[in-house]
């Protein structure tokens, strides 16, 4: 029963584990050793549950997943989301790696996967193995006694035995405790004696083994507390703790034991000597730290494992080799090459020779390069060719000539090339040179040219020298194409070659385009037919095009063209019995304002002369059904009133702003403002605007006007395209307008205009070259050189000739041509001396002259001479 009560105990401990989220390992060993004792998954998955939700600091029915975290580490465990009373905790994600690899040798050592370094808790104790609270000791008595006693040693250091009391093994290993064992239970047991006289045994043995309390810092993945199995040691916590960190050292693991320094563990003397002695056993309230590494030297070239490693002070190029496994196969064993970079700002770089390998030693960021040996070969030379064994060969006393290299690669080859053969050797400078020999002389001893390391000898096919010839087809055949000739081909073998025929070939004739031996091209016509029967067996000549011609080729092929008032114009291939339905389909059908009444298709005439005829659809609307003939061409007029809907738009301070529609030829502006409403006590009318959008025909005119004049002016003074817009502004006077219905004040509007009007505006503004651009209050009692004076006067590079005014309304005043008048909105301009702004302001009076003028020619010279002024 106090057996039983403890293995509870000890799984509420685990439960608490658990909830304290310690690591995998450590909840996965605990619960082995509660199996261990006879308890059942379910048993065990009960306790647990009930301890987890008893340890809750909410205390409901679910546990949020515990976890370990570290602010330079991932979570070293997870457990479940929620756990539940009606849930069975199993699964454990396991340690969570760094994801960074430092390629440092000896940190991917407690990573690996597929690793586990932990020992169970059933592991079977040594005799060295030092006994304490939560050891499960196995005591078996044979002989005159027959026995066998499990107990765990308690918090107090000793177990009890009946009959006997507490025996204190705390302290004592397995071999000393198994001595003091039979001296107290030779009191109750008279047969069982220490020195083995007696006609009773006793044989002690551990069970499970208890867990000790460790604690791990430094660089390591998750730092922290861990219970782990008493047989644990310096590598199994440090793999307990996600191993060492990419900045960690593998050769600088501290061990302390009540406050002081036990050892050092250095896993390279681990690995490469052997010294399982450092990685000591751990105990209760160890503590393990890991360094951060000082010391990294990488190498590379020709050694079995290139990458970088930890050194210690003192160590030499000698050790790096031993830790890089060596020199590989091909390695330059003679020196190898250091380059320091914490010397100075430039370096320094070494060629340590092999005999000072165990002397020269390495620093914190040396980088040593082991070169490889060139592939250099004292005897070796190789021949190829038309040889029955092609390869390389040794030069020896049988093999010294070139006739010897040919007779040992089993001889020469049928259609081999005996006129010339060619070695290419390196001379003194390593530098390739061509020898050329006489390959019958050389065989038959009248010639004999001696080896030389490293030659190659290359003998020549007779093939070699053959020039490869080809003839072609194209045309109607699948597989047009080039093909290799063969002497005896004929034109059926080629077609052959091409896969044949297509459909709707011309049989009756074909053509051979072939260059006679003078060199004059010729053609040489053929019947398709015959040539394929064989009656027509013309033998082709190398280099010959075979052209198969089509049916269709001989026809001219047919349109049938639509314009006019349908949504597609253009022009389609005729096909046989195409009637006028499906033309107008193809031109995606009529268009808004077509006049079905007037249809007019004209027909060209073969021997007689062509006819134009009218028909009206809507009369008549089986004649859509019509067929057509070939190149007729179909008009589709406009209904003789219709107009398109277009409109204009008024915004601004206006009563109703918005979309008017022009329902008349002529509209002008006092015409749309009759509907609007009238004005907002806020409108300025004299600053009303007016925007035009240019048609795309206009910018097209417009854009090429341009480049034309740019090309005569060679590029003075020449506008960039990319300023010019679709739209530009019209001055107005919209009061006049208004007052004087029909006067030239009163504009004619047209499709997609804007107007525009604002609130007062009661400032001026001053811009360009003044000393201060800014914008002032308007006073009627100002000119516009006091407004300059408001802006600093004017700027030294100033053009006051030709300073302008731009006023609200779109128009524009200038000194040149008149006063310029001041009132509120107007914005004062003054040019700088250059050229770049006359021809940016220039845009507006393009624009303008593309909507004034339909000639091409005018707007290219009035473009030209503006930008020339």
């Amino acid at each position: 029963m106090k057996v039983r009560l403890l293995l509870f105990t000890a799984l509420g401990l685990m439960a608490s584990a658990v909830a304290s989220a310690q690591s995998a390992a450590e909840i996965s060993a605990a619960k082995s050793m509660a199996r261990s004792y006879g308890y059942t998954d379910s048993e065990i998955n009960a306790v647990l549950n009930h301890n987890i939700k008893q340890t809750s600091p909410s205390g409901g029915k679910a546990l949020a997943a515990p976890v370990i975290t570290s602010t330079s580490a991932p979570v070293s465990t997870v457990l479940p989301a929620t756990i539940t009373e009606d849930e069975v905790v199993e699964e454990i994600i396991p340690v969570v790696q760094e994801d960074a690899s430092s390629n440092i040798y000896g940190h991917d050592y407690f990573t690996s996967k597929g690793l586990s370094i932990i020992p169970s808790y059933n592991a079977p104790a040594p005799a060295s193995y030092v006994l304490g609270p939560g050891d499960e000791i196995i005591i078996d008595l044979w002989g005159n006694t027959v026995s066998h006693i499990i107990a765990t040693i308690g918090n107090d250091g000793a177990i009890n035995v009946d009959n006997l009391g507490p025996v204190y093994l705390n302290g004592l290993n397995v071999k000393n405790a198994e001595k003091l064992l039979k001296s107290e239970l030779g009191r109750i047991f008279s047969g069982l004696r220490e020195d083995g006289t007696g006609d009773t045994f006793l044989r002690l043995s551990v069970g499970k083994i208890k867990g000790v309390g460790i604690n791990i810092l430094g660089e390591v993945v998750t730092p922290g507390m861990y219970t782990i199995p008493s047989l644990s040691s310096i590598t199994s916590a440090i793999f307990m703790a996600g191993g060492v960190r990419t900045t960690g050292s593998v050769r600088n693991i501290n061990l302390y034991r009540n406050g002081k320094k036990v050892s050092t563990f250095d896993l390279y003397d681990f690995i490469f000597k052997g010294k399982y002695d450092e990685n000591l056993r751990l105990q209760d309230n160890d503590l393990l730290t890991v360094d951060a590494y000082n010391n990294i030297v990488s190498i590379d070239g020709a050694v079995i494992r290139p990458m970088r490693y930890e050194m210690k002070k003192g160590q030499t190029v000698q050790d790096l080799l031993d830790y890089a496994r060596g020199f590989s196969t091909h390695a330059d064993r003679g020196s190898v090459h250091v380059v320091r970079r914490n010397v100075s700002t430039t370096g320094q770089a070494y060629d340590v020779p092999s005999g000072q390998f165990g002397s020269f030693k390495l620093e914190d960021g040396d980088v040593v390069t082991v070169r490889s040996n060139p592939d250099l070969y004292d005897n070796r030379v190789s021949i190829s060719g038309p040889v029955m064994y092609p390869g390389s060969y040794a030069i020896s006393s049988n093999l010294k000539d070139v006739a010897a290299l040919i007779r040992a690669a089993g001889g020469l080859r049928e259609g081999a090339y005996e006129l010339r053969g060619q070695i290419t050797r390196l001379d003194e400078k390593r530098m390739p040179v061509f020898v050329s020999f006489d390959l019958q002389k050389v065989l038959s001893g009248a010639e004999k040219i001696d080896l030389v390391r490293e030659d190659q000898v290359k003998l020549f096919a007779e093939e070699e020298f053959i020039q490869d010839f080809s003839v072609s087809i194209d045309g109607h055949v699948m597989e047009p194409g080039t093909f290799k000739f063969s002497e005896g081909m004929t034109v059926a073998d080629v077609i052959l070659l091409a896969r044949g025929l297509r459909e709707d070939v011309l049989t009756d004739r074909g053509q051979i385009s072939r260059t006679d031996h003078s060199g004059v091209p010729v053609i040489i016509p053929f019947n398709v037919n015959d040539a394929l029967e064989g009656k027509d067996n013309i033998a082709l000549m190398r280099n010959d095009h075979i052209r198969i011609y089509s049916l269709r080729e001989l026809q001219d092929d047919a349109i049938i063209t639509i314009h006019g008032m349908v949504q597609d114009p253009g022009t389609f291939t005729y096909r046989e019995g195409m009637t006028l339905e499906d033309v107008i389909l193809m031109a995606r059908g009529f268009s808004n304002g077509a006049d079905k009444t007037n249809v007019q298709i004209s027909s060209r005439g073969g021997r007689e002369r062509g006819t134009v005829e009218k028909y009206n659809l809507e009369e008549n609307p089986e004649i859509i059904h019509m067929a057509l003939k070939p190149y007729d061409i179909i008009s589709v007029r406009r209904l003789t009133y219709f107009r398109p809907q277009t409109h204009v738009t008024i915004d601004g301070e206006v009563m109703s702003p918005g979309t008017y529609v022009i329902d008349k030829p002529e509209v002008r502006l006092s015409d749309v403002f009759a509907d609007c409403g009238g004005f907002t006590e806020e409108a300025w009318i004299q600053g009303a605007r007016l925007t035009r959008v240019l048609t795309s025909e206009e910018v097209a005119r417009q854009r090429l006007a341009v480049q034309i004049a740019n090309q005569n002016l060679e590029g003075r003074d020449t506008i960039d395209l990319n300023a010019l817009t679709d739209r530009y502004y019209i001055g107005i006077d919209l009061k006049k307008a208004l007052d004087k219905p029909g006067s030239k004040a009163d504009v004619v509007l047209r499709a997609g205009d804007i107007i525009h009007v604002p609130q007062m505006n009661n400032t001026v503004k001053v811009a360009g070259a003044v000393f201060y651009p800014n914008t002032v209050n308007f006073d009627k009692t100002y000119s516009w050189r006091d407004y300059i004076r408001q802006a600093g006067g004017f700027s030294h590079n100033a053009r006051p000739s030709k300073t302008y005014a731009i006023y609200m309304n779109g128009k524009v005043a200038t000194r040149r041509y008149g006063r310029i008048k001041m009132e509120p909105g107007v914005e004062i301009i003054v040019p700088e001396k250059t050229e770049k702004e006359q021809s940016e302001m220039n845009v507006a009076q393009i624009a303008s002259i593309a909507t004034s003028t339909s000639s091409l020619a005018y707007m290219i010279v009035a473009i030209t001479n503006m930008l020339k002024k």
